[in-house]
C-alpha cells in the first residue's frame, strides 16, 4: 500500500503505456457488502491479469464495435479515437473504513481538471 492508502494502475488501450503505483500485489476487493448479510460477490484484484483484461477491452473497440461501421464514418472515427486516447483504469483504497474519503477526493479532482 503507497502512503495514500490508494492503488492506482492506469494502462493507454493503444500504447503499453502504464501509470502506476507501487502494488502489494494481488488484493482482496468486495461488492455488494451489506449490513447485517454476507458478501454477495467477492473478488480479487491481480494487476497481472488486469494488464491483459486491458488488451481484450480494447481490442473490443477495433475487432467488434469499429468493424460494424464504414471506415470513413464517424462512429468508426469515434471510436478508432477510444481506442487511441482513453485509459482503463483501476483505483483501489485500502483504507476505505478510515472514513477519509480520499478516493471521492481524487475522483472529485479528476472531474474538476477535466472540466477546466
Amino acid at each position: 500500500m503507497n502512503s495514500s492508502g490508494l492503488q492506482t494502475k492506469v494502462l493507454r488501450g493503444k500504447r503499453d503505456e502504464e501509470i502506476t503505483n507501487p502494488q502489494t500485489g494481488t488484493c482482496a476487493l468486495t461488492w455488494g457488502v451489506f449490513p447485517h448479510r454476507e458478501i454477495i460477490q467477492p473478488t480479487v484484484f491481480d494487476p497481472d491479469t488486469f494488464l491483459v483484461w486491458k488488451d481484450e477491452a480494447f481490442l473490443l473497440w477495433k475487432t467488434v464495435w469499429a468493424d460494424t461501421y464504414e471506415e470513413d464514418s464517424h462512429s468508426y472515427d469515434l471510436l478508432e479515437s477510444v481506442f487511441d486516447t482513453f485509459y482503463l483504469v483501476a483505483i483501489i483504497d485500502d483504507a476505505y473504513v478510515d472514513g477519509d474519503e480520499k478516493i471521492w477526493k481524487l475522483l472529485s479532482g479528476l472531474d474538476q481538471g477535466i472540466r477546466k
